[in-house]
């Protein structure tokens, strides 16, 4: 079920996510558990993959995957097995003890349970060209 015990943010999310994988959709019950949670956050993490601001770039020789969203300035990794993200949102409130999830890590969340997101084959060669193009903010490192 999406609600019990008191979970962690990424504990409920992850909930959430293997329902929505299971059913193939976000049903009623997830869809609200995931808005009163994440509020404002869950509502630009759906309008992104909704917008197809979801990619996922691999990397032909490496098999290499580097997940981004474009949010509303630029586009940000997002490294999902670790619970990470470039934009600044992520890193002030992580330093400030507040929830430790953008919206971004919501969207590539959400987008690879959905799948809905794009794809994009690249040559390793184009792994330091794609690296370098993602923006961060405020002197966050890409």
């Amino acid at each position: 079920s999406c609600l019990g015990r008191k979970l962690s943010e990424s504990e409920l999310l992850n909930t959430v996510c293997h329902e929505i994988r299971a059913g193939g959709r976000v049903t009623k019950k997830c869809h609200d558990t995931l808005a009163q949670v994440f509020r404002d956050r869950y509502e630009k993490a759906s309008k992104a993959v909704a917008d197809g601001r979801v990619r996922k770039y691999v990397f032909k020789s490496s098999g290499r995957v580097i997940w981004t969203v474009r949010g509303n300035k630029a586009e940000y990794q997002v490294i999902p097995a670790v619970g990470f993200c470039a934009c600044a949102d992520f890193y002030y409130r992580l330093r400030d003890g507040a929830h430790h999830l953008c919206y971004h890590l919501l969207a590539q969340r959400l987008a690879e349970m959905l799948d809905k997101f794009e794809t994009v084959s690249q040559a390793d060669d184009a792994l330091q060209i794609v690296r370098g193009g993602l923006v961060a903010k405020k002197g966050l490192s890409r």
